[in-house]
């Protein structure tokens, strides 16, 4: 499969970057400048592009673009913290990366005929929401 993470250099785009990837996937990174130091599971090839714009035209393309509307994100914890302990972070007011990559892995599940236009997922306690 190949992935295209958009603002792939911190936070949640980091993560999808590092975390979504299965050996034999090319995982694209878009962003205004490369990162240090990601961490890709075995196999996964990584290209990057540094670019200042990048256009919605996708639909054409037959490539599926979903929305992301996340709440408040615990980014203080990478990947290799456990979930468990993420989630306590905050009080459990904060959304623990883990939480968004698995949820963008069943996202990746679907068919080519369609795909989710936007994903809410803010914390239980979230009253913006």
């Amino acid at each position: 499969m190949k992935l295209m993470v958009v603002g792939a250099s911190r936070g949640p785009g980091r993560a999808f970057v590092e975390g979504l990837g299965s050996t034999g996937d090319t995982v694209i990174g878009f962003s205004h400048r490369r990162p240090d130091g990601l961490t890709l599971p075995a196999g996964v090839h990584l290209a990057w592009i540094e670019a200042d714009a990048l256009r919605e035209s996708f639909r054409e393309q037959r490539l599926a673009v979903t929305c992301l509307q996340l709440g408040y994100l615990n980014t203080d914890d990478g990947l290799e913290v456990p979930p468990e302990a993420a989630a306590r972070r905050g009080e459990g007011r904060q959304i623990p990366l883990h939480d968004v990559i698995r949820i963008v892995s069943a996202l990746l599940q679907l068919s080519p005929a369609s795909f989710v236009r936007e994903l809410v997922l803010p914390t239980i306690g979230d009253e913006r929401f």
